[in-house]
């Protein structure tokens, strides 16, 4: 069984990292894992946020949705970033998930970030 729940959440975290379902799905099925978590986890590309920031800049999601997205990624256990870039992944998703820390999340921002992330 516990095989299974393992596969299951690295679908969950995947779908989350890939944003291919609604992140109210994505958000009800994390809510079976807890945040605490040892074991194998997935990895954050650069690919998975240049994706997120993308799908606002081309108006598919929310400055919220995007930021909502970050939120449920900052911070779990089971989610590492890569580790070749883990300093601008991390930087990034503090930045997205934290918009009254760091500033609102707008057009001007992300292409700033988008371009630190092809660098």
């Amino acid at each position: 069984m516990k095989n299974l729940n393992e596969m299951n959440r690295k679908k969950v975290l995947l779908n989350l990292l890939e944003y291919s379902d609604s992140l109210e799905d994505i958000m009800l099925s994390l809510r079976d894992y807890s945040w605490d978590f040892e074991g194998e986890s997935i990895v954050i590309h650069k690919k998975h946020v240049l994706n997120a920031i993308n799908l606002f800049m081309n108006g598919s999601i929310s400055k919220e949705d995007l930021e909502r997205w970050a939120n449920l990624i900052e911070c779990r256990e089971d989610l590492i970033s890569d580790e070749a870039d883990a300093f601008i992944i991390d930087k990034i998703i503090y930045q997205l998930a934290n918009p009254v820390l760091e500033g609102d999340i707008n057009y001007e921002k992300c292409k700033l970030q988008i371009k630190m992330l092809d660098d």
